[in-house]
């Protein structure tokens, strides 16, 4: 069970339709992969994703530095590989750079560890539940018109999901906004409630937490009562490691939280979680693996095969590959 060898791949996985997203084009999702191999054959991955290509290959780099650091460790040594990375990355971090490069090797050792143990991460967490309610969150970007948002979003309802995330900002004004909002909820249908009710009661819950990257600033956050949903970002975090400790002092607080994208690592932990609420369905990763797993009737169920229970789909990894 001891790590025998480690890869780190940059892979550049295009969209299949170009959108914006804060102010810029994005046309690729890129992934940094870590592939782990143990000394008794076990396998593992994980890996982040970035929309842009900015400071991809630093955190490549890395996670390459970080990797070597872990020959001979034992797999199943999580919490002891996450703090030896952090301790040789304190001059950089806590946080930043150094949580992105550390997430997709720790991704990796849990993947691992569940295969060895013939366990799916949900069950290996605490296995509260294997299933979690998903909102859809892809193709209702800003920058879609009017008739492009209206699809989208019939599209998401027909699929049964009872909630979507809008995205608002490119038109000035309220009123504007308001009226991008109204398209969406007319086409959606009756079925999505959530503005209605938001009008109605004027209570809004506040979601946050998503840009945020230490334990330390979890319990800022959430000492000051400045969220009523956490919602937790895995690969800011830098990892399943540090993530289930946010989601534990989280439920301390008797705070709900959510999964921010990467809907197929989310699934599991959120399910784990007895405060987990609601994730993210935003796939950004669907090209390169064999089984992504999609929401039925709004509702995503965690695969039941050791690890993550993803595979990579090798032929669409060779060619997205670009260092």
């Amino acid at each position: 069970m001891k790590i025998e060898n480690i890869t780190i791949d940059v892979l550049q996985v295009p969209v299949e339709d170009a959108y914006i997203a804060a102010g810029r084009t994005v046309d690729a999702n890129w992934h940094v992969v870590a592939r782990i191999r143990t000394s008794d054959g076990a396998e593992g991955f994980g890996y982040i994703v970035k929309l842009g290509a900015q400071l991809v290959h630093p955190i490549t780099q890395a996670a390459r530095e970080l990797g070597e650091s872990l020959i001979g460790m034992n797999v199943l040594e999580t919490e002891a590989a996450w703090q030896k990375m952090t301790a040789a990355g304190k001059w950089v971090g806590p946080g930043g750079l150094l949580h992105w490069a550390i997430a997709p090797l720790d991704i990796a050792m849990w993947d691992a560890a569940g295969k060895i143990q013939g366990q799916p991460l949900y069950r290996l967490l605490g296995g509260f539940r294997d299933h979690v309610p998903a909102y859809a969150s892809d193709r209702l970007w800003y920058s879609l018109s009017y008739d492009e948002l209206a699809a989208s979003a019939r599209n998401h309802a027909a699929a049964g999901y009872k909630a979507i995330k809008l995205r608002l900002g490119k038109e000035i004004g309220p009123s504007a906004q308001a009226e991008r909002a109204a398209v969406a909820r007319d086409a959606a249908g009756t079925g999505v409630a959530g503005l209605a009710s938001l009008a109605a009661e004027l209570d809004i819950p506040v979601t946050g937490g998503e840009n945020l990257y230490t334990l330390t600033q979890f319990r800022q956050t959430l000492e000051a009562r400045a969220v009523d949903i956490a919602i937790l970002d895995l690969f800011r975090v830098g990892g399943i490691t540090p993530w289930r400790k946010i989601a534990a002092l989280a439920e301390s607080h008797r705070i709900q939280i959510s999964g921010h994208v990467a809907p197929e690592f989310h699934v599991h932990l959120l399910a784990a979680a007895p405060n987990g609420q609601i994730l993210e369905y935003m796939p950004r990763s669907t090209a390169i693996l064999q089984d992504m797993p999609e929401p039925v009737d709004g509702v995503l169920t965690a695969p039941d095969r050791p690890g993550h229970g993803l595979s990579l789909d090798e032929k669409a990894y060779a060619r997205c590959r670009v260092g």
